[in-house]
């Protein structure tokens, strides 16, 4: 497992997440992450709102390997409250 910061590539408005921190297999596998802690679900046009409609509107850097132990999902969240 590995640790991937996604970023927008847009400038998030109020009430939408800017960035997140998640584990994930893969770099590919990161970018489906949503940050609202469904972690196995891929983005969806239908029920983003407050996250991108498409993955490749996300950046994705790779920040270093998790523990051994360590699930797939979200780590921690950037979210422009308004």
């Amino acid at each position: 497992m590995k640790i991937y910061l996604l970023e927008r590539r847009d400038d998030p408005s109020w009430d939408e997440y800017r960035s997140a921190v998640v584990a994930a297999h893969s770099k590919k596998d990161a970018a489906l992450i949503h940050p609202n802690g469904h972690g196995g679900e891929a983005v969806d046009v239908s029920r983003t709102g407050s996250w991108v409609s498409n993955s490749k509107d996300i950046r994705v850097e790779y920040l270093g390997e998790a523990r051994v132990n360590m699930k797939r999902g979200v780590l921690m969240v950037n979210f422009r409250a308004g």
